[in-house]
């Protein structure tokens, strides 16, 4: 049984694999390829312990572990990416945060290096262990409130479950080690379905410019949406424009239920396309346009 669910672990790793790889396209003209390329590296491991957890029978737990570690620290590389993405930033952000992230949260595999070559266990400290729960919380946390919560949630969980069994301290409620690993990855791979659906479900938009702002928070999280709503909404008070932009979409000043003015929402088109220079090509937004205008023609038909 436990050799079965672990081939099916390796399976759902493949299953994610296809996703994350499939998702490169949907990245291009945005700032997030590198974290796009930091979910390739981080796949391509977990498919790499999945082999080795299917084939070692039990055997080199601490090594299976102190892997296990290892790989979550770089699937938790694609939510830090994000919160660097915005040009120049993007340029140097692997360089001054993700590598120094990598190198002191994968620190107690270095020390552990000696015992484990001769077979030896693999503990995490519980502040090492904590900060490592602190920062899946931040990276995929930048996502609640948007229509990847859910699978947000999911894919916090699924890393937690990947690195808790290396724990220095013994929990309950945890599964023990390799069904541990192997719950992570059908996990993961059901988020990453999930995620799928959730960007593919097509959205009502009163004005083309809401799908443009819609897919930008979705895609880039709140941090960065809230400082661009911030800014825009200042550009629009003092451009004195009679339209706002809501975490929803285009709003009127005159009220909720009042149908935005056109010249006024072609201005506030102008200041987003400036804003966002820093973090998608003028394609992008040309291109999340031409689906709205589909939407709308579909509505009105």
């Amino acid at each position: 049984m436990n050799s079965l669910l672990a081939y099916l672990a390796t399976a759902a790793v493949c299953v994610s694999a296809v996703i994350i790889w499939r998702a490169q396209r949907a990245l291009r003209h945005t700032t997030l390829t590198s974290a796009g390329r930091w979910a390739q590296v981080g796949i391509s491991a977990w498919f790499i312990v999945s082999v080795a957890a299917s084939i070692s029978a039990g055997e080199s737990a601490g090594w299976l572990n102190a892997a296990s570690y290892a790989t979550a620290l770089l699937m938790l590389c694609p939510a830090l990416a994000v919160l660097g993405a915005r040009r120049p930033t993007v340029r140097v952000w692997n360089w001054f945060v993700i590598l120094p992230f990598l190198l002191v949260f994968s620190w107690p595999i270095a020390a552990a290096a000696r015992e484990l070559s001769h077979g030896g266990p693999f503990a995490l400290e519980t502040p090492m262990l904590l900060g490592f729960a602190f920062v899946v919380v931040m990276g995929l946390g930048n996502y609640f409130g948007t229509r990847f919560t859910l699978p947000a949630i999911g894919a916090a969980m699924s890393l937690l479950l990947l690195a808790l069994p290396a724990a220095d301290f013994r929990i309950s409620w945890l599964p023990r080690a390799d069904l541990s690993r192997s719950f992570a990855s059908l996990l993961m791979s059901a988020v990453l379905c999930g995620a799928c659906i959730a960007a593919k479900r097509p959205f009502t938009v009163r004005v083309p410019l809401d799908q443009v702002w819609i897919e930008f928070r979705d895609q880039f999280g709140v941090v960065w949406s809230k400082r661009i709503l911030e800014r825009l909404n200042s550009m629009a008070e003092k451009d004195a424009l009679s339209v706002r932009m809501s975490v929803t979409g285009v709003v009127s000043v005159s009220g909720a239920d009042a149908h935005p003015d056109a010249a006024s929402v072609d201005e506030l088109e102008k200041s987003l396309r400036w804003l966002l220079r820093r973090f998608v090509d003028e394609g992008w937004i040309d291109s999340q346009l031409s689906r709205s205008h589909l939407s709308d023609a579909a509505h009105s038909g």
